[in-house]
């Protein structure tokens, strides 16, 4: 009975989210306005820490060309960037082009061998091709640099789950689910691993915790879209009363005000409603301003 409802469990979890995300790409932190790139550019295109800037804020609106454009023309400008190769092999991996990223990689690791970032991304490749093995190497290394970086903690447990070496596993799954709680992705593969080493009873506390985050994220999704769908009428019912161009004139007022807010502190980045990451903008209870402004300027009046 128990093994049924664990199965169940774990199968309505990646039902609820789509699947489980095997050893991903470790990403940036959050990027800088586009416009302000652009605008600084003009001035120095080839800049190549501009145009890093450029390809992570073109990711971040899920501009996966552009973004790819901006890490090869800073490759260009700066061969010897351990940054750009790294991040030119983040996008290339993004179209499946597994070789091609895992070349970039190795770029970056030999560029310099300390950005664990790179090492952790070389893992993920190396994971992502069937390299089991020397993916485990190359994660043991992101976290020598790196001890308590979730994203090769979590990657080494699942490779070496993969290896078969489910024991080992639960030491960095455990390590991971003590940092983040949670996140249903971490305790979903804690479960896992603890399946596959026996603990069938642990493994079903796991699994429900894991399916009792993602029931709660999809409600928060449901009051975010409520909530987004709320401010579009607000904007059109104050649009009516003081005119579309003067709501229009106010929100990208607000929108070069919210593009200086400093995100590092964690105190301004709630007050900020411009969107944030595009994952993110899911669950934000405001719609992106770039939203909200063409809403305005399409409607009739």
């Amino acid at each position: 009975m128990k093994s049924n409802r664990t199965i169940a469990h774990g199968l309505l979890f990646f039902i609820v989210l789509g699947c489980v995300p095997f050893v991903r790409a470790q990403k940036a932190e959050q990027p800088a306005s586009l416009s302000q790139l652009e605008a600084s550019l003009k001035r120095d295109p080839d800049n190549p820490k501009l145009l890093i800037a450029l390809g992570l804020a073109c990711w971040d609106r899920n501009d996966y060309p552009h973004a790819l454009e901006a890490f090869q023309r800073a490759v260009k400008v700066a061969p010897s960037s351990a940054e750009a190769h790294n991040w030119l092999g983040v996008a290339i991996m993004e179209k499946a082009n597994l070789p091609g990223a895992i070349a970039e990689f190795k770029k970056a690791v030999v560029l310099d061998p300390k950005l664990a970032r790179a090492q952790t991304n070389l893992g993920s490749a190396l994971a992502k091709s069937g390299e089991i093995g020397e993916a485990v190497e190359v994660f043991r290394k992101a976290l020598a640099l790196e001890p308590a970086n979730p994203a090769a903690q979590m990657n080494l447990g699942v490779a070496l789950r993969e290896k078969g070496d489910a024991t080992a596993a639960l030491v960095y799954m455990r390590q991971v689910a003590e940092q983040e709680p949670t996140n249903a992705s971490v305790q979903y593969e804690l479960g896992q691993t603890l399946r596959q080493s026996g603990d069938l009873p642990s493994s079903i506390v796991a699994f429900e915790s894991a399916l009792q985050i993602a029931l709660s994220l999809v409600a928060s999704l449901i009051t975010a879209a409520y909530s987004r769908r709320r401010e579009f009428r607000a904007d059109a019912a104050a649009a009516a009363l003081a005119g579309r161009s003067n709501m229009v004139a106010a929100l990208k007022r607000l929108q070069t005000t919210t593009d200086r807010v400093d995100m590092s502190q964690a105190a301004l980045a709630t007050l900020k409603v411009a969107g944030g990451k595009s994952w993110i903008r899911a669950f934000a209870t405001h719609p992106p301003l770039d939203a909200r402004i063409a809403a305005l300027e399409e409607m009739g009046y």
